[in-house]
């Protein structure tokens, strides 16, 4: 069997997930060695997972200019950032640092690796160095294909002029042109020495396949063609499309028994008391969490909204994850609200009744392998749009709108949900086709067809 390299981000979603993708290709025979940029070292080898530390990821490597005033000052900086534009990116390929990461393979000699798409330095340094490489998506496809809208768009096929051929082809239209013209700006701005231009000169230097980089999709700044992809998300819930060859879905993989060394025994304490408080009064349990991003904890409003819209019904207990952020900030809360800065979502998802989430793709999965019926509000962010519009396409969730709906409404949708039977059995077939032997051995099968 195979010496596999598994490599992410070391974001919590993804991280969360490869948890499980370790232990699937284990299972298979695999030995799987794990690196990343970002310090996650104790959480990983808490999992009995080898570990290997990479240096952090250096998003703006390439030297500043030296300040510049008085007058004429605009037209020197151009002539500064023109007369030095190879020294700097020279320099940023130096602070890139990809020479420990080469060393790593030295060592290693893995016989595949698996990385996170959005890696891109290793990805390129990987690639141009022969080494046989396979990415790890965390979503739905986003690359560019025939019936298929944007994956950072509401848009549902056949759904309004939006999901028309017409109107699909003018939003991904104006979103690549959209980006396009981001790109230049960033380019412009920063002299040629911004991300994305420092990326494509480096992967000409190391003699990367130019053919492979694709700047019009999500995310940025660089999808891979070619290369073989395994989304960790399910194909079940993506809308029809001609595929993009070598693009599998092996999802939804959900880590269930995952460890957490930073599990806080407080918080434990207290959320086994709620849900035996449940459990012994019937209660319906919902769960409500926002995202793990960095400084991109949703707006107070809504989860206080949400808080007055169950105040009145002590048959349903909530409890609210602030994806780290401090919960005193919601202020007093109902007695059947119940708000944590962390919680281990997937324990609660195993015993909730519906899923209230802004459409993070690790929530959305959790939901499906638990069968949890879903009530969403996009956060309107990256896959988030298109994510929640897969939902409602598929009938497994409710949607609402996290601006404008009031409490009134949104106790609304919370009953709607909860007494729609038909999407409560359609989400349980999903859960237990997600939790089938095939649908667990499909991504061990996918590698093996690489190696």
């Amino acid at each position: 069997m195979a010496h596999i390299l598994c490599m992410t981000s070391g974001l919590t979603g993804i991280l969360h997930a490869s948890y499980e993708v370790v232990a699937r290709l284990e299972a298979a025979g695999h030995r799987v060695s794990y690196a990343c940029p970002h310090e996650v070292r104790d959480r990983v080898e808490a999992q009995g997972i080898a570990y290997h530390q990479l240096p952090a990821v250096n998003f703006s490597p390439a030297p500043a200019l030296p300040l510049i005033e008085g007058p004429w000052r605009v037209l020197k900086k151009v002539w500064l950032a023109l007369h030095r534009l190879q020294a700097r990116r020279e320099a940023a390929v130096t602070n890139m640092a990809m020479d420990q990461f080469e060393a790593l393979l030295e060592e290693l000699r893995p016989d595949l690796l698996l990385m996170d798409m959005e890696l891109h330095d290793h990805i390129i340094t990987a690639v141009a160095g022969g080494h046989h490489v396979v990415l790890m998506s965390q979503w739905f496809c986003s690359w560019r294909r025939p019936g298929l809208p944007p994956i950072d768009s509401p848009v549902i096929p056949g759904k309004g002029f939006s999901g028309s051929p017409p109107g699909r082809w003018l939003v991904s239209t104006r979103s690549r042109v959209d980006r396009w013209l981001r790109n230049q700006k960033s380019a412009l701005r920063s002299g040629f020495v911004d991300r994305r231009s420092i990326l494509r000169y480096y992967a000409r230097s190391v003699g990367f396949p130019m053919h492979l980089l694709e700047s019009g999709n999500w995310p940025p700044p660089y999808t891979y063609d070619d290369l073989t992809v395994l989304s960790l998300a399910s194909g079940a819930l993506e809308f029809p499309h001609a595929p993009r060859p070598g693009f599998h879905h092996v999802g939804p993989v959900v880590s269930i028994d995952r460890v957490d060394p930073a599990s806080d025994s407080a918080t434990e304490e207290r959320l086994d008391a709620l849900l035996g408080g449940c459990s012994e009064k019937d209660a319906t349990l919902i769960v409500c969490t926002v995202t793990t991003m960095d400084g991109e904890n949703e707006d107070l409003g809504f989860i206080q909204r949400l808080a007055e819209a169950v105040r009145d019904r002590p048959d349903w207990t909530v409890i609210v994850a602030m994806g780290g952020s401090d919960a005193s900030r919601l202020g007093p809360l109902p007695t059947n609200v119940h708000a944590f800065s962390w919680v281990p979502q997937a324990r609660l998802l195993a015993s909730a009744d519906l899923s209230i989430n802004h459409g993070g793709i690790h929530t959305i999965n959790e939901c499906l392998y638990f069968g949890v019926p879903m009530l969403t509000f996009s956060g309107g962010r990256h896959d988030q749009p298109g994510t929640v519009a897969r939902v409602a396409w598929a009938g497994l969730g409710h949607t609402g709108d996290r601006a404008s709906d009031d409490v009134s409404t949104i106790a609304g949708r919370i009953d709607a949900v909860l007494s729609d039977q038909t999407l409560r059995r359609r989400v349980l077939s999903a859960s237990a086709a997600a939790r089938s032997r095939a649908a667990r051995e499909r991504l061990a099968l996918v590698i093996a067809d690489e190696l």
